[in-house]
Formats: structure tokens, sequence, C-alpha cells
């Protein structure tokens, strides 16, 4: 299985990438202080984002076709899956609104009945007197 590398200019093979973390640990050592800071804090972010990929793939689970996964790969059952994910879920919050509305439409035509049935009985008490 390769690594994509957020950032990086393709696809690197783990192999590259570990080849690639040693260097950057190797510099790191033989570094004077004044010039570590810069280049430690972008490598390891680089490295940390590297995995990402390969992180987000495990967590849904996704395997390829082939050997090799690339983004593409990926992002094509992603993309359709988000999509049809959002219609639905537009679908869903507009049933509840319906629902919603439908139940204070009741609400309010059964508070007026009430005050309907409260009014005829002042009269018919106003009457009687």
């Amino acid at each position: 299985m390769v690594v994509y590398w957020v950032g990086a200019p393709g696809w690197v093979s783990p192999n590259k990438q570990l080849v690639c973390q040693n260097r950057a640990e190797k510099v790191i050592e033989k570094s004077d202080e004044e010039h570590l800071q810069p280049f430690k804090d972008r490598m390891t972010d680089f490295f940390a984002k590297g995995g990402l990929f390969n992180l987000v793939m495990k967590y849904f689970q996704f395997t390829g076709k082939g050997t090799e996964v690339t983004p593409n790969d990926f992002f094509s059952v992603w993309s359709p899956f988000c999509n049809d994910f959002m219609i639905i879920w537009q679908k869903e919050q507009l049933k509840i609104v319906k629902q919603r509305m439908k139940e204070a439409e009741e609400k309010v035509k059964k508070m007026t009945e009430e005050k309907k049935d409260v009014a005829k009985k002042t009269k018919e008490a106003d009457s009687c007197r």
C-alpha cells in the first residue's frame, strides 16, 4: 500500500517515507539550535499530516482494487457518498420541519377552539343572567 503525504508532490511509498523520516531525524540531530526550529516544526507537521490519509482509509475500512490505493480510488467512492448523504440529510430535515409545522398548526387550532368554547360559555352565562 502506498502513502499519500499532504503537501507532497505526489505519492510516496512507505519505504521512501521511512527513508525521508530517517534523513530528517539525522538533520535534526546534527543541526545547531538556531537553525533547528523552523525545519523541525515543518518536518514534524509534514510527517504527522502524511499519515492522515491512511488513518482515514482505515477508519472507513476502505480497500482499493489493487495494491496501490490512490486518493482517486478513495474519493471516487467518497464524493458520491457525501453527495447522497447531503441529499438524504436535507430531505430528513425538511420532513422534520414539516412535522413540527403540522404539530404547531394543530396546537394553534386546538387553542383557538378552546378560546371559542370559552367565549361561547361566557356569552351563554351572560344571556342567562
